[in-house]
């Protein structure tokens, strides 16, 4: 029956949405830099170029849907397909370097090629002089950047990130007393 076929190909693609890496890319454009997990692009790719690929990824996705469901071009839906192919060849090497197109879309042996490389030489990101604005791994924040509750937030590096309170000689430090 095929009620029974489509509940089985449901639960399979819920399944491995686990596993899937465009998926992980897709829920860290609604996280905060300092929650996103210990993977190799988000060590050595600037978040915007993450956030980038995504998007086009997203975009290809929605064109293909649109081009599925039209019947009339739906014949050709094969065909666009195979146009994705030259976009991640000749495009988007037009967009990202290699290294970041190999951390963000390559294969295990490629990222671990990567990562050994830039432990080589020092653990250096990808960025290029020329990229300019901040990443989500750039920012330092002062050692008394207080928040709402009074907490302290720390900021040394994204491995070393953490939430202290502040000590009782430092409240009485920061109290302010008015004259009367």
């Amino acid at each position: 029956p095929v009620p029974v076929l489509y509940g089985v190909f449901l639960f399979m693609g819920i399944a491995s949405l686990a596993t899937n890496e465009f998926w992980h890319r897709f829920k860290m454009l609604f996280m905060q830099p300092s929650r996103l997990p210990e993977v190799p692009y988000t060590k050595y790719v600037p978040l915007r170029k993450q956030h980038l690929l995504t998007g086009i990824q997203i975009f290809i996705f929605i064109l293909l849907t649109i081009f599925r469901s039209v019947k009339v071009v739906a014949i050709a839906f094969p065909v666009i397909i195979k146009l994705c192919i030259p976009v991640r060849m000749f495009c988007l090497p037009k967009i990202f370097t290699e290294e970041e197109l190999a951390l963000l879309d390559g294969e295990d042996e490629e990222i671990d090629e990567v990562v050994d490389r830039f432990q080589k030489e020092g653990g250096h990101s990808v960025r290029r002089p020329d990229q300019d604005g901040p990443s989500a791994f750039d920012y330092t924040a002062g050692d008394n950047e207080h928040d709402g509750l009074g907490a302290v937030l720390r900021h040394r590096t994204r491995s070393e990130r953490r939430l202290t309170y502040p000590t009782h000689e430092e409240e009485k430090r920061d109290v302010k007393i008015l004259p009367k």
